[in-house]
């Protein structure tokens, strides 16, 4: 009897452990010093089958990093929820149309893994930590959002002592704003149900932009994204729009938006009234 038991149980824990051929994990840095600025790629092998959208929470030690902000380096263009930190904590969710199984490499014959999106991180100190995902989900291009089943992998890393110091720097934060942006005006046509739209885009050349900013005229600030609808007023309005990016580095963009009323219609009515007197100056002493 006890053989038949142990039997079944092997056969059991063998159809019941979860082994799992896709995975998502991260690339990190392999040398990483006090003050320095580095990169975690966030990646997925999806074993040849098409995801569409990812969600995740990331935890790293607070006390040896500080999360310094992300590049659109990856797949992930269109963002449900952009990168952002809470409590030693990085969450972020985004989707991918059209899906994706990996990356193309000439120098390869087989697809490279998937990159989502790069963070970046300044280490404070010397030490050992580790970068961990935790509810992590991964949707297949399949139609239905069918959940794709994986293994989450962590990944442990290393700060050394900066070489170039006796005594630990002081961490150099970026001090650089975006990069120069320009804004597009679209203008809705009288057919179209489409508003007329403001469309706006720059980067950042180290830890990227985390959001922009608008202001009419000399009114308050508000958090937009591109595209952004905009209506168009009687008169004419200076539209401000700033990038900042995760130092609260600004830069910043303007466009000028006729009203309806533009000068061209006062021209024309001005010389309407005009007209219209005279004609009626000339009838009247007729």
């Amino acid at each position: 009897m006890n053989k038949y038991f142990l039997f079944f149980l092997i056969i059991s824990c063998f159809f019941t452990s979860k082994t799992f051929a896709a995975d998502v994990s991260f690339q990190v840095e392999d040398h990483i010093e006090v003050a320095d600025s580095f990169y975690v790629d966030i990646i997925a092998n999806t074993d040849g089958e098409l995801v569409n959208s990812i969600e995740t929470t990331i935890e790293f030690p607070e006390d040896l990093v500080i999360f310094s902000g992300y590049k659109n380096e990856g797949v992930l263009k269109l963002w449900i929820e952009a990168p952002y930190e809470k409590n030693g904590r990085v969450y972020f969710s985004g989707i991918v149309p059209g899906g994706v199984n990996g990356f193309y490499d000439a120098n390869s014959s087989v697809l490279l893994p998937i990159k989502f999106v790069r963070l970046f991180f300044v280490a404070k100190k010397a030490g050992e930590g580790s970068f961990s995902l935790k509810n992590t989900q991964l949707l297949k291009n399949d139609g239905k959002g069918s959940l794709m089943y994986f293994e989450e992998r962590g990944v442990s890393f290393s700060v050394q002592p900066n070489l170039n110091s006796g005594e630990e720097n002081s961490i150099k934060l970026d001090n650089e704003p975006p990069l120069p942006f320009e804004i597009t005006y679209l203008k809705y046509s009288f057919f179209s149900k489409t508003p007329s739209l403001l469309l706006f885009e720059t980067t950042d050349k180290k830890i990227g932009v985390k959001e922009y900013q608008m202001k009419v005229d000399n009114g308050l600030w508000s958090v937009v994204k591109s595209p952004k609808s905009i209506d168009r007023g009687i008169l004419g309005h200076l539209i401000t729009i700033k990038a900042l990016d995760f130092n609260n580095n600004a830069k910043e963009a303007y466009i000028y938006i006729p009203g309806i009323i533009t000068v061209n219609i006062v021209i024309s009515i001005f010389v309407g009234l005009i007209f219209i007197i005279w004609l009626y100056k000339l009838l009247l002493y007729k």
